[in-house]
């Protein structure tokens, strides 16, 4: 009876706010870059040691602006997430041959749906810089613009050789001087081929112990510094496995009052931690604190920020866990379009702020030309352009959204579809056809007959058809990555 609850509470688990929260995400990465661009006097705290913050500095507000890292952290934890919901869902359901055989396939697909958009995006950058097209943010005003501005090479094979030395040290080194965005590309390689291997090895055992053993490396990350791709992996398995507890449904559906002031405490102190500032933090007495709290709490030489953004995340998204509001809010249609296309928005949103944003604000203005003396005597001369001015960035920020959503949709229609048709076929040519269907067939949804299907957790009354939510989302996790 408690298997066949377990199986039913699974089953009728919506998680279209793991796409919600990646679609605000995504958003918020580009909001940080435009601060980074247009406004780099927000990223402290505040002003100066002496001065009170703006608006826009303070915690919770400035998360819309200025951070950017924190939402990266928050792909990474929806990639823990999502890539171990499916093969721990079967496991929870008996049918640790599936997973098995699920794991295996995720593991092929997920090099291939990560290598191609991000070359084929490498490749694309750097026909822009080769046409001149980075030469505008080369000599902009913006330090962000211009160290993430390449130059373009002195001859055609020069460029080939270019291409191919940052094609290689993207997945080498994460480094791509065409797309700089792209560093985190081998950590999401590398964080979700560590998962597959333990769920490899735990896909059988039961849901304690695999909880254990998650723990434990969650412990084991902590102590080893490992906020970039431990902590919030192993945090998003075990929010995968939380997930599919029928008590964690229940106590988000209901309307206890436990259940309204958890989740909101729970997401008001991630919140607080996520908003730890890029720099400076000894300049406001909030980050202060957080920094000398963190002197005693982390291991030595660890990064504050890098550990309180994870931490704040995590708190965050299980604030989203435990909330039937949250995650409705989150599975809005506009914010899940929006997971839809959130890795080719991470993949675009650069190259279009480096090249066409920046001809659009200062085609026509001349640079400034500046001089000054070196250390060896020698006169050095350079130019830059002007600040943009106020109604070219009203006119041209919305422009830029608009454009970047529509590159985003069609390439997700064009160019993720062609990825995902090469991928099928790789698969197939290496395991066989026969191989696919057999797979196929097993991966089929567990189908449970339900006397009322209106009364499983959640009391949302939805019918038993929506036992096959999962497995959709795992396909939609192919195509969104980040």
């Amino acid at each position: 009876m408690e298997k066949q609850q377990i199986q039913v509470a699974t089953a009728q688990r919506d998680i279209k706010w793991a796409d919600g929260f990646r679609g605000l995400a995504a958003l918020l990465v580009v909001s940080s870059h435009l601060t980074l661009t247009f406004f780099p006097a927000a990223l402290p705290p505040s002003s100066s040691k002496s001065a009170l913050p703006s608006w826009y500095q303070l915690p919770y507000l400035r998360l819309l602006f200025t951070e950017g890292f924190p939402w990266v952290a928050v792909f990474f934890l929806l990639t823990g997430f999502v890539n171990a919901l499916g093969p721990i869902k079967k496991a929870r359901s008996s049918r640790p041959e599936t997973a098995l055989a699920s794991l295996s396939s995720s593991t092929f697909r997920r090099v291939f749906r990560l290598v191609l958009p991000c070359t084929i995006m490498t490749v694309v950058s750097w026909a822009i810089c080769q046409f001149d097209g980075y030469e505008m943010g080369r000599i902009s005003s913006s330090e962000w613009i211009r160290n993430t501005s390449p130059m373009k090479s002195a001859n055609f094979l020069a460029a080939v050789r270019a291409l191919a030395k940052w094609i290689f040290k993207t997945w080498a080194h994460g480094e791509n001087t065409y797309d700089k965005n792209q560093w985190t590309m081998i950590w999401f390689l590398k964080g979700s081929m560590m998962l597959f291997l333990i769920l490899l090895a735990l896909v059988r055992a039961t849901p304690s112990w695999r909880v254990g053993v998650l723990a434990g490396l969650y412990i084991w990350a902590f102590i080893k510094k490992d906020s970039m791709i431990g902590l919030p992996i192993y945090a998003g398995a075990l929010l995968a496995e939380a997930s599919l507890h029928p008590r964690i449904v229940a106590f988000a559906a209901s309307r206890t009052v436990a259940s309204r002031i958890i989740p909101v405490a729970l997401l008001l102190l991630g919140g607080f931690l996520t908003s730890y500032p890029y720099k400076n933090a000894d300049w406001s007495p909030w980050s202060h604190f957080l920094k000398d709290l963190a002197t005693n709490l982390f291991p030595k030489g660890a990064s504050p920020r890098n550990f309180w953004c994870a931490i704040g995340v995590q708190l965050i998204a299980l604030s989203i866990l435990l909330s039937a509001s949250f995650q409705r809010i989150l599975s809005h249609p506009i914010l899940v379009w929006l997971g839809g296309i959130s890795f080719p928005i991470y993949l675009i949103h650069g190259p279009l702020l480096r090249s066409c944003f920046q001809w659009f604000l200062f085609a026509g203005i001349a640079p400034q030309k500046f001089s000054e003396k070196n250390d060896k005597g020698e006169m050095k001369e350079w130019e830059r352009l002007p600040a943009a001015e106020g109604w070219k960035l009203a006119i041209g920020l919305p422009l830029f959204f608009a454009v970047l959503l529509l590159l985003a949709h069609v390439w997700t229609v064009k160019v993720e579809a062609w990825c995902a048709r090469v991928t099928k076929w790789a698969e197939e040519r290496m395991v066989g056809k026969t191989s696919q269907a057999d797979e196929k067939r097993e991966q089929s949804p567990l189908l449970l007959p339900l006397s009322n299907p209106g009364s499983v957790a959640g009391s949302s009354g939805r019918p038993s058809d929506e036992i096959g939510a999962v497995q959709v989302y795992e396909y939609r996790d192919a195509r969104s990555l980040v």
